[in-house]
């Protein structure tokens, strides 16, 4: 079909399929527990850095996405008892993020999750391939981002990933 050719070169296309496949299995394996990739980061973030050090405004700056879809995975985060909010002394306006002994255990399961999908690439196409495809990608979302704050219909990283 004359369409196969316009379909193996389209970026959109070949995006959207490898968003599809890629997570599609993610997010199965997040469902078990119990998580979004948002919420995964999120627990993430808090495993390596230095929890009394990390507010919502900065999860949400890192991450592109608007503080109310983080304020909404940090409370499902604390629901599960994974993490708890802690007024910051510094800041009575603001708060920092706990990792509760459970929600180090789930971030220690979540890493595996993620690290074996990204090690997959690795072994596939090598390292050096995935750096290059990695930069690639964050060069085609800034160049979109900035088309579409210019048109005013800016859109946030994850605005459809963070969704549960």
């Amino acid at each position: 079909m004359k369409i196969q050719k316009y379909v193996e070169k389209s970026l959109l296309l070949a995006i959207g399929a490898s968003y599809d496949t890629v997570w599609r299995d993610l997010n199965s394996k997040l469902k078990e527990e119990d998580c979004n990739l948002l919420q995964a980061v999120i627990l993430i973030s808090l495993f390596f850095e230095q929890s009394e050090s990390v507010t919502p405004s900065q999860l949400a700056e890192i991450f592109h996405t608007t503080r109310g879809n983080v304020s909404h995975c940090i409370s499902h985060l604390e629901r599960r008892g994974w993490i708890k909010r802690q007024l910051d002394e510094r800041d009575a306006r603001s708060y920092l993020l706990i990792l509760k002994p459970e929600g180090r255990r789930a971030a220690t399961r979540l890493i595996k999750i993620i690290d074996e999908i990204e090690n997959f690439f690795e072994n596939e196409f090598g390292k050096q391939n995935i750096q290059s495809t990695i930069s690639s990608i964050w060069r085609i979302e800034e160049s979109y981002r900035s088309r579409s704050k210019r048109s005013g219909r800016q859109r946030r990283l994850f605005s459809r990933l963070g969704s549960p």
